[in-house]
């Protein structure tokens, strides 16, 4: 039997999908989407964005101080656990750009950081969520929401400025494929991710400081259910840390994010997945008494996945392009970016002072 699902038109350099108008907003000043002239504001001004900060609750604030030193205090308190050693580490590609040294996943070719190509060896990184999860110092974080089975942090590399990762605390689950080996029990731990993250996403959504910062003046009159419409959620495969996190990020995106997905660079399309995805996956594989499930294991690989719902109805491909496009035209309702924030804006390998005219193009470099 299959589970369904609706076509979508593909959308063409990250340009939006037909059938999401009810997004659009007639007054988007050009300016505000933080690409003016086709050039990219770039080199925020830190003083214009020091008052907009969202600050941790006091029982959030508790949760900052390590149970151990570093990972050695850590090792040294369990040895000989093997599947303890297991959880803080990930397979990773190390970016060996001077001044970036990041590690991304081993399928990616070039650093999300900096965009420099990656070595074609794998290597082994801190498990950081994994770190946050058993209390290892000397990393820090703010987090947004803590208990006994979710943790709701900011991300480290955050793309909006309210973006989060709610992760399992109670679990260790190496990546979003495992979740189909129970998905009845997935789907309920899926939908209290996303809730935390909701209630996380509440604080900044209620702050006046960061409405007028961050957010058009038009869509200061949204309910907070309605502006959940606008969030883009899902999951990395592979991720660049082995604990399963639900990104949930609320435009508006960094202009440079912004950038990327109108040239249709955000989000790798095989790499990223939906939030819609994944749960219509796990749907799926509760229906016509558990027929239509998959069992994973280590070496099940994504393609396998994808094509074994896709015959069931369940596109990726449809649902990855109307993401896409919804999330383009949430950032130009929501953004609210201002020439005066920033210093410079950047067109290929040309730079230009922020407030310059280059709504015709008609900029001098400098």
């Amino acid at each position: 039997m299959g589970c369904g699902g609706s076509a979508a038109a593909q959308p063409t350099d990250g340009e939006a999908s037909p059938g999401v108008d009810r997004r659009r907003s007639a007054h988007v000043l050009p300016e505000s989407t933080g690409v003016l002239g086709g050039a990219t504001f770039a080199q925020a001004i830190s003083d214009h964005f020091k008052d907009c900060y969202v600050d941790l609750s006091p029982v959030e604030l508790e949760c900052q101080t390590p149970l151990y030193s570093g990972l050695n205090d850590f090792l040294e308190k369990h040895p000989d656990d093997a599947q303890r050693l297991r959880h803080t580490q990930n397979i990773v590609k190390k970016c060996e750009a001077a001044g970036c040294l990041k590690a991304n996943a081993r399928t990616m070719i070039k650093c999300n950081a900096c965009g420099s190509t990656l070595p074609e060896t794998e290597g082994t990184s801190t498990n950081i969520f994994t770190s946050f999860i058993y209390g290892i110092g000397p990393f820090k974080i703010s987090i947004r929401h803590a208990s006994p089975d979710v943790m709701v942090l900011d991300d480290m590399m955050q793309v909006t400025p309210c973006h989060f990762d709610a992760i399992p605390t109670d679990h260790y689950i190496q990546d979003w494929r495992w979740l189909l080996n129970r998905p009845e029990d997935a789907l309920l731990l899926i939908e209290k991710l996303k809730s935390r993250s909701e209630t996380a996403m509440s604080s900044f959504w209620n702050n006046q400081a960061y409405m007028q910062k961050f957010i058009n003046t038009d869509a200061h009159k949204l309910s907070l259910q309605d502006v959940t419409e606008h969030v883009a959620a899902g999951f990395n495969f592979p991720p660049s840390q082995y604990q399963l996190h639900l990104q949930y990020m609320l435009p508006p995106f960094t202009p440079f994010q912004y950038q990327m997905l109108i040239e249709g660079k955000g989000f790798v399309k095989g790499r990223f997945f939906p939030f819609k995805y994944v749960r219509s996956v796990l749907e799926c594989s509760v229906k016509n008494g558990g027929a239509n499930a998959i069992k994973v294991d280590s070496q099940t690989g994504i393609d396998t996945i994808m094509q074994h719902f896709d015959k069931l109805g369940v596109s990726y491909d449809e649902i990855y392009t109307e993401f896409y496009g919804n999330i383009v035209e949430s950032h130009k309702k929501l953004a609210n970016w201002q020439p005066e924030d920033f210093a410079l804006r950047s067109k290929g390998e040309e730079m230009f002072q922020a407030n310059s005219d280059t709504e015709r193009g008609n900029v001098s470099s400098q």
